[in-house]
């Protein structure tokens, strides 16, 4: 059977427990240690028993998880005895405990479809659920179910906005810096349930009232956006719940003055998730540009203003080098907007983005594409493809044939660079540079060379943007 993997709460063995839990958290890893797990399930029950009394919801969640983890080493049908035991938990739960099983609920069941998307696809979609056995639910069903218990994992908005994510810093794994995008467990939970709308769900099928994005409107300003009037006819529709939440998620952010991060965050994030799913192809990647550049001002003086910058270099750089549109868009843009970033906001991950984004658009690309076969001693054509090289260099070797696995083949450990030292030990019969049509624009060009004629034998045709035929500087391309 499929193995369940709790995602959300990372357990992390060391550091983790509050202190008068410390002790008992011990005892659990000392008995998994010594192989003992059906002590340690125990061990485990009556730390939940004692965080219920405790009101200890962090420890709660957390014990909970390892009595799952032990469910599925002890017990067949792990699978369902772990829903039916999360949604008894969820019965008997309140308030922010209530909340976090069940977007841990929910995301159990996506994980269960993404592990065995196979078997949902001769199924008959029905209206109404047939067995309490989500295993043998159509597809219908069981997004249905999954969009119900992340819905349902958001409605205690103010308790869940008033409780702030320290408290659940023993069962979580966090990014460096993460709780200034998600102070509140709201936020978190908010998020997990936008990740999952976001997710592509093209094998299921539209009702004919189908919720679309279908409005410009909807890459308005955060404050304009949250007042808008959603057309809630088809509330099961994955963009329809996402937008809500959007919604809900930046009126409270917008109420908070003191974390504009968060603020812009969400606010980026969703007009990222408006460009993915917007209807019309043709005005939608404009409309996000516009937005784009409208919230870098917005935003311009907190840290994810960065990241907004190298959104807009990252979407510049894409669309000049779209040679399918009448092109206004320069890398050079691109690359004074990265280098504004860096300057503005060094060490933040927006910076960071931008620094590798430099380094990718300055990169040297080099190919050559000739007939496999040519004419003996007769000359032939080359098409060289490059980038950000104005003279390159040729050689010819040859090549025995017996030997040419050996020489190309890449063994255990090596790199391309062991396949060149064994090209560049054969003594080359020709080598010549040629300058190429050189432009600073940082596109991909292509001409075309001739090559003088060879006589018959069998070669290995090498191109560099050095005499050394070398990638080893890391600034050269072979």
């Amino acid at each position: 059977s499929t193995l369940f993997i709790l995602i959300l709460f990372m357990i992390n063995q060391h550091g983790m427990a509050q202190t008068n839990y410390e002790s008992l958290w011990k005892s659990v890893t000392k008995l998994e240690n010594d192989g003992k797990t059906k002590d340690a399930q125990k061990a485990v029950e009556s730390i939940i028993e004692k965080s219920r009394k405790d009101k200890n919801t962090s420890q709660t969640v957390k014990a909970l998880l390892y009595k799952y983890r032990y469910v599925m080493t002890l017990e067949e049908e792990s699978e369902l005895k772990i829903v039916s035991g999360l949604k008894e938990e969820i019965t008997k739960s309140s308030g922010a405990d209530k909340a976090v099983l069940q977007s841990i609920l929910a995301e159990l069941y996506f994980q269960y479809f993404n592990d065995n998307s196979w078997k949902f696809s001769n199924r008959t979609e029905t209206d109404e659920k047939q067995s309490d056995d989500f295993r043998t639910w159509d597809l219908k069903t069981l997004f249905k179910e999954i969009n119900t218990y992340y819905v349902a994992s958001l409605e205690n908005k103010e308790l869940l906005q008033q409780t702030k994510l320290d408290s659940y810093t023993p069962i979580l794994e966090q990014q460096k810096g993460s709780q200034v995008f998600r102070p509140t467990l709201y936020d978190l939970l908010a998020n997990r349930a936008i990740d999952y709308f976001n997710d592509d769900k093209s094998n299921l099928a539209e009702p004919s009232n189908a919720f679309s994005i279908d409005d410009k409107k909807y890459f308005a300003t955060a404050n304009e956006f949250v007042t808008l009037k959603l057309n809630d006819a088809d509330k099961n529709s994955q963009d329809y719940n996402a937008l809500k939440i959007y919604q809900d998620l930046l009126a409270f952010r917008l109420k908070d003055k003191t974390n504009l991060d968060a603020l812009a965050d969400a606010d980026l994030k969703r007009i990222q998730f408006i460009r993915a799913h917007y209807f019309n192809k043709d005005e939608n990647e404009a409309l996000y540009y516009s937005a784009l550049q409208r919230i870098k001002t917005e935003y311009a003086k907190c840290t994810i203003g960065a990241t907004i910058n190298y959104e807009i270099a990252n979407y510049i750089n894409q669309k000049a080098q779209d040679k399918n549109i009448t092109n206004t868009f320069k890398v050079k843009d691109a690359i004074a907007v990265c280098d504004e970033t860096i300057k503005n906001f060094p060490l933040t991950e927006g910076a960071k983005n931008c620094a590798a984004l430099k380094t990718s658009i300055n990169h040297k690309d080099l190919s050559i594409t000739t007939e496999e076969t040519v004419i003996p001693n007769e000359a032939f054509k080359a098409l060289v493809n490059y980038k950000n090289i104005g003279k390159i260099f040729f050689k010819i070797v040859p090549i025995s044939y017996k030997e040419k696995d050996n020489i190309f083949s890449i063994k255990d450990k090596e790199t391309q660079e062991d396949v060149l030292k064994r090209l560049n030990a054969i003594k080359s019969i020709k080598s010549w540079n040629q300058f190429v049509p050189y432009t600073d624009d940082y596109l991909n060009h292509s001409t075309e060379i001739k090559i003088d004629g060879i006589k018959k034998g069998y070669y290995a045709l090498l191109v560099s943007t050095n005499d050394n035929f070398s990638t080893i500087s890391g600034s050269n391309a072979v």
